[in-house]
């Protein structure tokens, strides 16, 4: 019982604060920070390995992910060659909590990319695009959580196009 009443704590705090961060920037400043965008790598961070070992791998999670961004037009970086920091990543993280007999995620899908400070003229690597919510889901019920990844992978595909109009297909 306490544990479900700690996981439900988290999941009200961490809900409370995307929801804030989503707030704070602009959709119209996200989308036109994705103007130019030429290709993305998609970074992996999560799940837990206590989610891999009942089913939820991060192979196939990346593959899920870089197949729907291809599909959509959106080119993708995948070899270390073609990948080079600071380039424009899509992060996918994907934080698991285990409680008894359910699982709570927080899941972030966000655009990292140079950006330039105006407070000390260097640049810096940050977030431009984020989409970010958390769910619970019983443990048998693991494959849930790629509905809510899908949803958010089409939300940047659907800016990204917006933004740069002459990639449709």
């Amino acid at each position: 019982m306490k544990s479900r009443i700690a996981a439900s704590a988290l999941v009200l705090v961490f809900s409370a604060a995307l929801a804030h961060a989503q707030l704070i920037s602009a959709p119209a400043s996200e989308r036109e920070s994705l103007k130019g965008l030429k290709a993305v790598s998609v970074i992996l961070i999560g799940p837990s390995p206590e989610a891999e070992r009942e089913g939820l791998t991060s192979e196939s999670i990346r593959a899920d992910v870089e197949s729907q961004l291809r599909r959509a037009g959106v080119p993708v970086r995948t070899t270390f060659k073609e990948i080079a920091l600071p380039e424009p990543s899509l992060y996918v993280v994907i934080d698991t909590w285990r409680g008894s007999g359910f699982y709570a995620f927080a899941l972030r899908v966000q655009l990292q990319q140079l950006l330039n400070s105006l407070v000390t003229g260097k640049l810096v690597f940050g977030s431009t695009w984020e989409r970010g919510g958390v769910v619970t889901v019983g443990a048998k019920n693991l494959g849930d959580i790629r509905s809510m990844l899908t949803d958010y992978v089409d939300q940047f595909i659907n800016d990204f196009r917006a933004a740069n109009p002459a990639t449709r297909q």
